[in-house]
């Protein structure tokens, strides 16, 4: 057992109660024959569904995560928060929120002694 196991499991469980259900889509490359791996790869689209609890960029929670990285934070629209996936999330993945695409801007992971618990996304739609 892990020592933030019960902070992880807390995540998961509000997440759960106050966000919603998404479609997460992410890029893998997938060799055309991984015997022959000089013929090269192809693009193949993995569709993940994790809570994403969003909340507006605006207001005294914006100005609380503008601090996490210090002053050089992006426009975002929206904040996304996730809880640790069994994947890793990337900047060129898409989140589909209701149908509507948002581009990952940021990620900002909380890992305290490298064990994740939480993400924090910058989203813009």
């Amino acid at each position: 057992m892990a020592r933030f196991d019960s902070i992880i499991a807390m995540a998961i469980r509000l997440i759960k109660k106050d966000g919603m259900q998404c479609n997460w889509e992410k890029a893998v490359q997938t060799p055309i024959d991984p015997s022959q791996p000089w013929l090269g790869s192809t693009e193949v689209t993995v569709t993940h569904l994790p809570y994403i609890c969003f909340v507006p960029a605006s207001g005294g929670l914006y100005s609380l995560v503008q601090y996490l990285k210090g002053t050089e934070t992006p426009h975002v629209g929206t904040y996304g928060l996730m809880a640790p996936q069994s994947f890793d999330p990337a900047i060129t993945d898409l989140v589909l929120r209701d149908g509507e695409p948002l581009k990952i801007k940021t990620i900002d992971t909380v890992k305290p002694n490298e064990q994740v618990c939480l993400h924090i996304l910058g989203l813009v739609g």
